[in-house]
């Protein structure tokens, strides 16, 4: 029996940090090791592909001064012991960071036939000449327009009646068109139903207001999101609550239901954000070594959120729909930028010109809303953006100006 104070499950990203930071607080820390988590590497691989620039992987021989385990771990029981192959662990706390694999729809036949995912996609050495790709939220947009760039034919199979269906509308017609001229054929409302082989090339059967069709391509890749990894571990045993769509449930420090286990990272659910699962494992390493009254809360404030698709999307707080439900004085704008090639739209509060919320899809994107991020939660109204904050031009700081400056006389 090997006794540590913390055991780290899970090797990834933010199982690496957990686990290299507690030690260098004193703790004495074991980390069994995984496969990294699905969204995180998805997240790396599609930045480094879109700046073309090589996907830097963590170190294999994990965090110094840490012990690794590697092999399948797994509570057999109510005891506070983790099965690591031949292994057995001990431990006063154990942090759960096992991220999150890639989400397999119940299509008829698909378990019958190869198919890729997000990640097994850009493990092959040549990319197919053809591809049916199966989704039209982050994952498969953001892939989407990545291999657009590298001249495959590609189908696009939504079931939703536009693709992001979770952002703005005006974000999801920009993209759309952006793809549609790269040649990228979408078929929204389109349920799949079947998937078959013929040949070398996969064919997939979709129903669309109530008729059938199918698309037929060399490779097909399922891209419907990602989902918790967190089932055969027997997290259960140990009375950690997992709901019905693979979350570790945690409360606002980071425990899970069991006292004794805490997690952080995608495991714990979407949004699937590596800034978000940071801020997770920050939290998490603090309260694991302060006293009970020092314990700090996950912030209720919304995470800004980057999907990396080309132009890049990046939005912060409410959307209108969302806003004008709670708020009756709600006043939006939407202007263009950058030629058109990017849109801003900014959302909040004619009274107060309290920020909502801004979405924005464009070059630097995910740099603009950093500042439109401070402002909000400075509680720094859209006034005295314009009124006592300067705009050097040449800049993309600009068109932020003009967006601005555009609400305000609207708001006012």
């Amino acid at each position: 029996m090997d006794t540590y104070e913390i055991v780290v499950i899970g090797a990834g990203r933010i199982g690496r940090k957990i686990a290299r930071e507690l030690s260098e607080k004193g703790k004495k820390v074991a980390i069994v090791t995984l496969n990294d988590d699905a969204a995180s590497i998805f997240e790396r691989t599609i930045d480094a592909l879109h700046h073309e620039r090589p996907l830097v992987e963590p170190d294999p021989h994990g965090p110094p001064n840490v012990n690794t385990y590697r092999g399948f771990p797994r509570f057999e029981s109510k005891e506070k012991i983790l099965s690591v192959g031949d292994s057995h662990l001990q431990a006063d706390r154990f942090v759960i960071a096992t991220g999150a694999i890639p989400a397999i729809p119940p299509v008829q036949g698909l378990d019958e036939v190869s198919y890729e995912t997000p990640l097994s996609l850009f493990s092959q050495e040549q990319l197919p000449s053809s591809l049916v790709i199966i989704g039209g939220g982050p994952v498969a947009v953001s892939l989407a327009c990545v291999l657009a760039k590298r001249q495959s034919s590609i189908s696009l199979i939504c079931a939703n009646d536009r693709l992001l269906i979770k952002e703005e509308p005006e974000l999801s017609k920009l993209i759309s068109s952006y793809l549609e001229k790269q040649g990228v054929t979408m078929t929204l409302k389109a349920q799949p139903i079947q998937v078959r082989s013929n040949g070398e090339s996969k064919v997939v059967v979709y129903e669309k207001e109530g008729t059938r069709a199918e698309v037929e391509a060399k490779s097909l890749v399922v891209a419907t999101g990602f989902v918790g990894h967190s089932r055969e571990f027997g997290f259960e045993n140990q009375g950690v609550y997992i709901n019905g769509d693979n979350r570790v449930v945690v409360n606002e420090q980071m425990e899970t239901a069991a006292p004794h286990i805490w997690a952080a990272g995608s495991v714990t659910g979407p949004p699937f954000h590596l800034a978000l699962s940071q801020h997770q494992a920050d939290l998490l390493i603090h309260n694991l070594t302060s006293p009970f009254f020092f314990q700090q809360r996950m912030e209720s404030e919304p995470f800004p959120s980057v999907i990396s698709t080309q132009p890049p999307i990046a939005t912060v707080g409410l959307k209108e729909e969302e806003a004008r439900k709670k708020y009756k004085d709600t006043a939006c704008l939407t202007t263009p930028y950058s030629d058109e090639k990017g849109l801003i739209k900014l959302v909040g509060r004619k009274r107060s010109g309290e920020i909502l919320g801004a979405h924005i899809i464009g070059p630097h994107s995910t740099e603009m809303i950093l500042f439109l991020n401070l402002a909000k939660r400075a509680d720094v109204p859209f006034p005295d953006l314009l009124d006592r904050q300067h705009y050097p031009s040449p800049t993309f700081g600009e068109a932020l100006y003009h967006a601005i400056k555009g609400w305000v006389e609207r708001g006012r």
